[in-house]
This record gives structure tokens, C-alpha cells and sequence, in this order.
């Protein structure tokens, strides 16, 4: 982790972008002195527009944080597979 940088900030500025429910798996490192990297998976509204998302994210992150080299997967925000609930106890 580059020592200017705070994951906490940046999965933070990421997570107040409109559309996005949560970050997760956010990794940032260092390829060259002063050139930094980041992967990130990006959680995200059902109705949320990918491709301009996509761009907004890479302009905060380059604009804010300084970050050149930036991969993001998205993912829509899908309900649960399987939810078990309790059955009902007999009265």
C-alpha cells in the first residue's frame, strides 16, 4: 500500500458514488514511483449504468487520489440465492 494513500478513503469516495451499494476486494499498490494501481469490485444498483459509472470511478480515482492504473469489476446487486428462515412453531 502506497503510504500517501488510505484504502478506507478511497473505498469511501467509491462507495458515495451514486449507484454503488458497496466496494469490496479493493487492493492499491505501487507499479513505478510516483504510479499507483487499483482493483476493485464495485456493487452496484440494479438500474446503475455500467459504462458511466465505470468512468465517473476512474475520474474520481485519478482526479482525487492520483490513481492511474485502475480495474474495476462490476456487479449488480443481486438478491440472495437461498434465504432460510425458521418454519413456524406450532402453537
Amino acid at each position: 500500500m502506497p503510504p500517501h494513500l488510505d484504502v478506507t478513503e478511497i473505498g469511501l469516495a467509491m462507495a458515495e458514488m451514486p449507484g454503488v451499494r458497496r466496494v469490496h476486494d479493493l487492493h492499491i499498490w505501487t507499479l513505478t514511483s510516483g504510479r499507483e494501481a487499483m482493483s476493485a469490485h464495485v456493487v452496484v444498483d440494479a438500474a446503475a449504468a455500467g459504462d458511466r459509472l465505470l468512468q465517473d470511478l476512474h475520474v474520481l480515482l485519478h482526479a482525487r487520489f492520483g490513481v492511474d492504473h485502475t480495474t474495476i469489476q462490476v456487479e449488480p446487486d443481486a438478491p440472495p440465492l437461498v434465504q432460510i428462515t425458521a418454519a413456524p412453531r406450532p402453537q
